[in-house]
């Protein structure tokens, strides 16, 4: 019997190292910051490329089957031209990182909540005895 692998198993090996979640979510962040400006056709796309960039790798380093959709993406590029294309002249960051996110995993559905810290402190680990923090659910503001 041969001590050397097959094309079979090369690939196979290759296939199920590439599945693991660290290669995944790696492939997603490094297809993503490979998203460059001069390829946008659109002033709207342009401004909005890097906070979608920083989004989206947040999102995949967050959720392995998102990364996996981001890898999968076509041309990230163009989706964000083709959605900075359609923005309106304001619009929220909740409603352009809804319709990126919507183009890459459909169905998904992006939701805000910020956090009001009176102090430095209460970033810490809180205890019992203190208050957590405010929270605003920013998609509701959505319905005003």
């Amino acid at each position: 019997m041969s001590n050397k692998k097959s094309a079979c198993d090369t690939a196979n090996a290759t296939s199920t190292k590439n599945n693991k979640p660290n290669s995944i979510i790696s492939s997603a962040t490094k297809k993503i910051k490979l998203c460059n400006g001069k390829n946008l056709k659109d002033r709207k796309s342009k401004a909005i490329l890097e906070p979608v960039k920083k989004m989206l790798c947040e999102f995949s380093e967050q959720n392995e089957e998102f990364a996996r959709a981001v890898t999968a993406a076509e041309n990230l590029e163009n989706l964000i031209d083709e959605v900075g294309k359609k923005l309106p002249a304001v619009v929220s960051d909740l409603d352009v990182y809804q319709q990126i996110v919507g183009k890459i995993f459909p169905g998904a559905k992006v939701t805000f909540a910020m956090q009001i810290h009176m102090s430095e402190y209460e970033l810490e680990q809180p205890t019992e005895q203190e208050k957590a923090p405010v929270t605003l659910d920013l998609g509701n503001l959505i319905d005003w």
